[in-house]
């Protein structure tokens, strides 16, 4: 037990000389934008494009805010990030219900659509390696059979959804 607690203490008195004064703190504090890039800074956060893509879905693209010479966040205190949009891994996600919900239907869509497309791909080749199995023709033909079913299902459901959130139940922003 007494090892544990002088660990602890060596450990919080490190942090507290290792830590700078909050006066410190303030004089180097730099002006940064959401996606990262501080003014008089010369590394982009991540690369070049990385950061212009996230400018370009987290702030107003009506207002210019590169500069070719300084690519930073302007001065301008009317300039503001959108709070409808959010720059992540996966790219930009709208941060609303509605934005979300369609930005995932569309989502789904495309994903079962694209394994759909992958299915018939599979099915085909199992068909025309077949060499005349009748089961491995009949393997091959309820691949294809499924994947056609599995796409017109979900893009149908999707549509669907949207149709009904849309125009029968009248919900604000859907769609």
């Amino acid at each position: 037990m007494r090892p544990i607690v002088v660990g602890v203490v060596v450990v919080c008195a490190f942090v507290a000389l290792a830590s700078r004064s909050p006066v410190e703190a303030q004089q180097s504090k730099k002006a940064c934008d959401i996606c990262g890039f501080c003014q008089g800074d010369t590394t982009y956060p991540g690369s070049e494009s990385a950061y212009k893509s996230c400018v370009s879905c987290v702030y107003d693209p009506i207002t210019p805010i590169l500069n070719d010479n300084n690519p930073t966040l302007s001065a301008d205190p009317s300039i503001y990030p959108l709070r409808t949009k959010s720059y992540t891994m996966l790219g930009c996600i709208e941060t609303t219900a509605s934005g979300f919900t369609d930005s995932f239907l569309r989502l789904l869509s495309n994903l079962v659509t694209g394994l759909g497309f992958l299915g018939i791909v599979y099915g085909g080749l199992t068909v025309m390696t077949a060499r005349g199995d009748k089961n491995r023709i009949a393997e091959g033909k309820g691949y294809v059979t499924a994947s056609i079913f599995a796409i017109a299902i979900v893009n149908f459901a999707v549509f669907i959804v949207r149709f009904a959130g849309k125009n029968v139940l009248q919900i604000p922003f859907f769609g």
